[in-house]
This record gives C-alpha cells, sequence and structure tokens, in this order.
C-alpha cells in the first residue's frame, strides 16, 4: 500500500474504534465517574463477537462513505468462492476464519479483491493470530491489502492494536492505540 492508503486506513479504524466506544459504551464496565478511555474489563463477560459486531458495522459505515464503497464487511467469513478458507501457518495449511473481513466476497476485477482482515479479541492477541493475519497478507489466493490485530481491553487505558501490511519486501507492523 501506498502511504495515502496507509494513512486512509488509519483514519477508517480511528473513528471506528472512537465510535465503537462512544456509541456502545455498555459493551464495556467502566471504572466509576472516569472517563470511557480508562477501559478494564469487559462488562458481563460479553462474547466477542458481539463487540465484533458492532465494530464491523462503524467500519462498514466508514467504507460506505468513502472510495471503498464495492466492498463487503462479514464477520466469521470462512470462504473462498467455494472452498473453506486457508493459509499457511507453520508450515501446514490451516482452515480460518478472520473474525472481520472487508473484502469483495466474489468479484476479482475489484482491486485488491481483499482489502483488510481483523483478528480481534478482548485480551491480548496471540502468536496465532498475528501468523493468520500474516498469512491472509502473505498467501497468493488473497493477499490483503491490511491486516489488523486488536485488543479490546488488553491495555487498561485504551484499545490497543497492531496494522500489518507489506511494504514490497517485507510485512510491517506498526502498533496503534486508539485513545
Amino acid at each position: 500500500p501506498t502511504n495515502k492508503q496507509i494513512i486512509f486506513i488509519k483514519h477508517i479504524l480511528l473513528k471506528s474504534v472512537k465510535n465503537l466506544v462512544k456509541y456502545d459504551l455498555e459493551l464495556f464496565r467502566i471504572l466509576q465517574n472516569t472517563p470511557y478511555k480508562k477501559v478494564k474489563t469487559l462488562d458481563r463477560k460479553l462474547y466477542e463477537v458481539s463487540i465484533n459486531h458492532r465494530l464491523a458495522y462503524y467500519i462498514e459505515r466508514e467504507i460506505k462513505k468513502n472510495i471503498l464503497k464495492k466492498y463487503h464487511v462479514d464477520l466469521e467469513y470462512n470462504r473462498y468462492y467455494y472452498t473453506v478458507k486457508k493459509v499457511l501457518i507453520n508450515k501446514k495449511q490451516k482452515a480460518i476464519r478472520p473474525d472481520i473481513l472487508v473484502h469483495s466476497r466474489r468479484d476479482n476485477k475489484i482491486k485488491p479483491q481483499h482489502y483488510l482482515a481483523i483478528e480481534a479479541k478482548k485480551g491480548k492477541i496471540s502468536i496465532y493470530d498475528e501468523k493468520k493475519l500474516k498469512g491472509l497478507i502473505s498467501y497468493h489466493l488473497f493477499h490483503y491489502m491490511f491486516g489488523l490485530g486488536i485488543s479490546y481491553c488488553y491495555n487498561p487505558n485504551c484499545v490497543t492494536g497492531r496494522l500489518y501490511y507489506f511494504n514490497g519486501k517485507e510485512i510491517i507492523n506498526e502498533e496503534i492505540n486508539f485513545e
């Protein structure tokens, strides 16, 4: 991706996470009398898909306002056309089900067909999740432009994440804090 594309995706993600926290605050448990950014743990031990759904909703709203209108935002999408979505992890093909995808489901005329893959967790993003994201970026069937590992409550002060992308030589990852 170009620098402009990197700045653009960061803007979409920042706005989407801010909206998640602003409008769906009840998904998080907040310390009494503190600002919303002091998220400690999730209320009611919500299943992370509940939170992912709302994040996907805000991402979809943002992409529909912009040049990405032709893309779909899907949760747990595990297909590549008619086959199970697989990537190479530890030298073995593994079936995967990414948490959130921004992609063209079946139209390979849209370039890139696969835009953003997200692995989202209430806690820390695992090494396995990182390998899934890197696999989605590097595997020749997909070549996702971006990957994002996002931790809703691992850091007590903010939602944290790592943005992944291929710079032409290697997969780069940048830390992103959504304060």
